[in-house]
């Protein structure tokens, strides 16, 4: 996995590249939670992620329950982005 972040005004920009699997969690949560807290809304780009690895999915929907309790926005991008909207609806993190 490889990332970059990008700042603009309110907005922030991750871009994750590669694959997200099993052996990138930890690293995926650390990238997706610091992103979060310097932006009030992440886009997450998905658009060059290669696999998406099922493990991955909890991650996205904690990113977005987070969110949610902070009061701030998280929106996926790319041709990934509505198998996690669904999965983060679906199986929403309760606090």
């Amino acid at each position: 996995m490889n990332y970059r972040y990008e700042n603009s005004g309110e907005t922030g920009i991750l871009t994750l590249n590669g694959e997200l699997n099993a052996q990138c969690t930890d690293d995926l949560m650390e990238v997706l939670m610091m992103s979060l807290g310097n932006s009030e809304h992440l886009v997450v780009d998905l658009e060059r992620v290669t696999v998406l690895d099922p493990s991955c999915h909890r991650l996205f929907s904690i990113a977005r329950t987070t969110s949610s309790l902070l009061k701030k926005k998280v929106t996926f991008t790319g041709p990934r982005a509505d198998e996690l909207e669904h999965f983060a609806e679906k199986n929403a993190v309760t606090a």
